[in-house]
């Protein structure tokens, strides 16, 4: 979007962009676990992506977007330099997930396999089950994911 000249100003359930010139600006988003640090842990967050030339778009919830202005051609800069730090990204991430799961187990049993399921309406399963299909995806692409990346670190 910013080589068509719009630069990402916020997301907050919608991405809001504002007119700019148009550059070559790479995006990356970077999700936190432990979301809640006072200001001294945070400002020191953001300072370590600025000192690699990182510029701190937005945040929302646990995701903080990053940009940085793409200097040559071929080049494809990443927020993470080392495989062993994308791996805890990505393990922070899992365990969001499997959390996010565990909570929606419930809810699954209730509308799949109690004598109640009768009264459930067809449309709340379908969604639901989407929803588990959906999380179930999401878990496996990023276990894959991980264990690629250990298996190139070995």
């Amino acid at each position: 979007m910013h080589q068509q000249g719009w630069a990402l100003q916020k997301y907050n359930l919608m991405y809001t962009f504002q007119k700019t010139e148009p550059k070559d600006v790479m995006y990356k988003a970077d999700f936190r676990l432990v979301y809640r640090d006072s200001k001294e842990q945070q400002q020191e967050y953001f300072e370590i992506y600025e000192m690699s030339g990182w510029k701190r778009v937005t945040s929302f919830t646990r995701w903080n977007y990053f940009c940085k202005e793409v200097e040559e051609v071929n080049e494809l800069p990443d927020i993470y330099s080392e495989k062993e730090t994308r791996i805890q990204k990505l393990n922070e991430l899992l365990l969001f997930l499997v959390i996010i799961s565990a909570s929606l187990l419930p809810s699954m049993y209730n509308l799949f396999l109690s004598p109640m399921e009768s009264r459930v309406p067809m449309w709340a399963k379908v969604m639901t089950g989407l929803t588990g299909g959906m999380w179930m995806y999401f878990f496996i692409r990023l276990s894959w994911k991980i264990k690629k990346l250990k298996s190139e670190i070995l």
